[in-house]
C-alpha cells in the first residue's frame, strides 16, 4: 500500500479532493492495521484509477501565471512534474520521467 501511495503521491495537487477519495485506504497504513481487500476498498481503488485517468490531461501554459516544478528522485527513476494554478486545483502542463543509468544509481538521493 505504501508503494502505491508513493507512486500516486505526486498527483495529489492536480486531482480535486484526492485525499478524501483515498482516505479509506489510508487506514491500512496505520501500524498494526489489518490489510483486507473489502468491497469498499475495491470501490475506492477503482475510483482512484478513474480520477487519475480523467485528471491528467495536459493543458497549455499561460505565461502570465506562475509555473510550479515538482521533482522526485526515486530508487531507479527521476520524475519531474510541471503545473500551473487553475480555478480549482493545479493543472498539469508537462511530465518527464527517466530511468537512471547504472552509474547514476550509485548517487545519493540528494545528488540524483
Amino acid at each position: 500500500m505504501k508503494y502505491f501511495f508513493g507512486k500516486v503521491n505526486f498527483i495529489i495537487k492536480v486531482i480535486y479532493r484526492f485525499t478524501k477519495i483515498v482516505n479509506p485506504l489510508n487506514v491500512m497504513l496505520k501500524q498494526d492495521a489489518i490489510i483486507e481487500w473489502t468491497p469498499l476498498v475495491k470501490v475506492v481503488f477503482h475510483d482512484i484509477k478513474t480520477v487519475i485517468m480523467q485528471a491528467l490531461v495536459l493543458v497549455s501554459p499561460k505565461f502570465n501565471k506562475y509555473l510550479y516544478i515538482y521533482s522526485f528522485a526515486l530508487d531507479h527513476t527521476i520524475e519531474i512534474f510541471l503545473t500551473q494554478k487553475g480555478k480549482i486545483n493545479e493543472c498539469p502542463i508537462a511530465f518527464m520521467s527517466t530511468n537512471l543509468k547504472e552509474t547514476e544509481l550509485k548517487y545519493s538521493i540528494l545528488k540524483k
